[in-house]
């Protein structure tokens, strides 16, 4: 999984494009889920330089759009990868409705 990360975090950067993992991402990293979800937190204004079909040939299954600009820099570090913050996760939940973090999290918190 890393080696693939920092590959896309080459190319994503390439193409100015800010990014950090996203929530499901996050969540299996400090082991709220055993499932190993890659997802992706990007920027909702730099959606439009990439193409989302080509994020699928890296094994990302959700892209979650970030509301402001400088996620980046707030990220969470785990495992020496970027992960974004909860900060970050709560101003920009409107952005995502159809996103699973909510399920992920009340059955995570529901089966302990």
């Amino acid at each position: 999984m890393r080696h693939g990360i920092l590959l896309l975090y080459e190319e994503l950067n390439k193409r100015g494009v800010e990014w950090t993992l996203g929530p499901l991402a996050l969540a299996f990293s400090i082991g709220l889920t055993y499932e190993p979800l890659l997802d992706v937190a990007i920027y909702v204004e730099d959606l439009a330089r990439i193409d989302v079909n080509e994020l699928l040939k890296w094994g990302i299954i959700r892209i979650f759009k970030v509301a402001e600009p400088g996620f980046s820099n707030r990220a969470i570090y785990v495992r020496g990868l970027p992960c974004i913050s909860p900060r970050d996760i709560s101003k920009s939940i409107r952005l995502n409705p159809d996103y699973p973090l909510l399920k992920l999290l009340e059955k995570t918190f529901s089966s302990k």
